[in-house]
C-alpha cells in the first residue's frame, strides 16, 4: 500500500547560535553554529521512527576553539573536516576527531569559503588564492599564478565526479565582482581550470548545480540555465528560461536560484514569482517542462526527495545545505 499526505513542518529542530551550514556524508549530518563555532552531529536515519517522523533527536557536539563562519565535513571513524578561523578572519582547514582535537591542519587557505564533496573521498575547500583539496588524508593547494587573487568560495561537488564545478573572482576589491570566468576543480589532477562565459553574462552563487551526469549547471544573467562538460569546459547547451537579470550588491536579496533533483533542475524567477522546471535528460538540449507561479517571490531553493534511503555508514558521500542566516560575502 502507498499513502500520500501534504508536506508539512515537523516539530524537530536544532538550537544553534547563527545557523551555518548543513552537510550530510558519511551517514552523519553536521550542522554548523557560527556563533559558537560547534556543530551538532546525527544520524539522519533517525529523523523517522516506524515510518513517521521522529518526535526527538539525538544529538552529539563537536566545539572548534573559536567561533567563526565554518563548516564540518563528518568524514569515517568519527572525523571531521572544518574551517580554521575566528570571527575575524578564516585561514585554513583541518580535520578534528569527535572531541574537537586537530588530526592534521593546512594554514594555506585564506579567507575560507565553500566546500564540496567529490569522487573518491575527496573533498575541495575555497580560498581567496585558490583552493584546497583534502584526499588520503592530506591537504593539496591549488593555484593559477596567473591571478594571484582568484577566490572560489562557492562550490558544487557531485559524490561520483573528481571533478567540481567553482565560480571564479579575481578582483580583491570590488564592493560586489559579477564574474564572467568560472572553474573547474579537478580533485584527481589537483588542478583548476578557468573558462569564460560569453562579454556581460555573469552568474552569481545561487547558480552552481551539478546534473544527473555530473555536468556543470551554471544559472547566468542572460536569463540562461547552461549546462557544461565539466571534463572539457565545453557548452554542451542552454535553454532560455526568464528575461535577463542584474544581482543585487545586497547579498540577501532575491535573486534566482537553482536546485537540482534527479534529471530536473528547479529555478526560481522571482521577476515573475515563477518556479520553473526543466529536463536535463538530453544535456545538448535542456527542456522547460512547466511553471507554476508561487504566492510569494522566491529567494533560495531546496528540495527533499523520497528517491533514496537515508545513508548508511558505508555509504561514500551526500550533499549540502547552506543557511540564509550565514552573515557572510558569497
Amino acid at each position: 500500500h502507498y499513502y500520500t499526505t501534504s508536506p508539512s513542518l515537523s516539530s524537530l529542530s536544532l538550537a544553534a547560535d547563527h545557523t551555518g551550514h548543513v552537510i550530510k556524508d558519511n551517514g552523519k549530518v553536521a550542522a554548523f553554529a557560527d556563533g559558537t563555532g560547534s556543530f551538532a552531529v546525527y544520524d539522519p536515519a533517525k529523523l523517522t521512527h516506524d515510518k513517521r517522523t521522529a518526535s526527538s533527536l539525538e544529538t552529539t557536539t563537536v566545539t572548534l576553539p573559536k567561533p567563526h563562519h565554518g563548516f564540518a565535513i563528518p568524514l569515517p571513524n568519527d572525523q571531521y573536516l572544518v574551517a580554521v578561523g575566528d570571527s575575524k578572519t578564516r585561514t585554513g582547514a583541518a580535520v578534528v576527531d569527535a572531541q574537537g582535537k586537530t588530526v592534521t591542519e593546512s594554514p594555506a587557505c585564506p579567507g575560507v569559503h565553500g566546500e564540496a564533496i567529490a569522487k573518491d573521498g575527496a573533498f575541495t575547500i575555497g580560498c581567496t588564492d585558490g583552493a584546497l583539496v583534502y584526499k588520503d588524508g592530506k591537504f593539496t593547494k591549488i593555484t593559477n599564478p596567473e591571478d594571484p587573487y582568484s577566490r572560489s568560495g562557492n562550490q558544487a561537488g557531485k559524490a561520483d565526479s573528481q571533478y567540481v564545478l567553482a565560480d571564479y573572482k579575481t578582483d580583491k576589491d570590488a564592493k560586489l565582482e559579477r564574474p564572467e570566468k568560472f572553474s573547474i576543480i579537478d580533485t584527481a589532477a589537483a588542478t583548476r581550470t578557468v573558462y569564460s562565459l560569453p562579454s556581460g553574462v555573469s552568474y552569481t552563487f545561487r547558480s552552481l548545480a551539478r546534473g544527473p551526469q555530473g555536468e556543470a549547471l551554471l544559472l547566468t544573467t542572460d536569463g540562461k540555465l547552461r549546462v557544461f562538460d565539466p571534463a572539457t569546459g565545453t557548452e554542451l547547451g542552454s535553454v532560455q528560461l526568464m528575461e535577463a537579470w542584474t544581482e543585487s550588491e545586497t547579498w540577501q536579496d532575491e535573486r534566482p536560484a537553482l536546485w537540482v533533483d534527479g534529471k530536473t533542475a528547479y529555478v526560481t524567477d522571482p521577476a515573475t514569482k515563477k518556479l520553473i522546471a526543466v529536463s536535463l535528460s538530453n544535456p545538448a538540449a535542456p527542456k522547460e517542462l512547466m511553471s507554476v507561479e508561487l504566492p510569494k517571490t522566491p529567494n533560495e531553493i531546496l528540495g527533499v526527495s523520497s528517491a533514496n534511503a537515508a545513508p548508511v555508514e558505508a555509504e561514500a558521500h551526500g550533499a549540502e545545505a547552506h543557511s540564509s542566516a550565514s552573515a557572510d560575502a558569497h
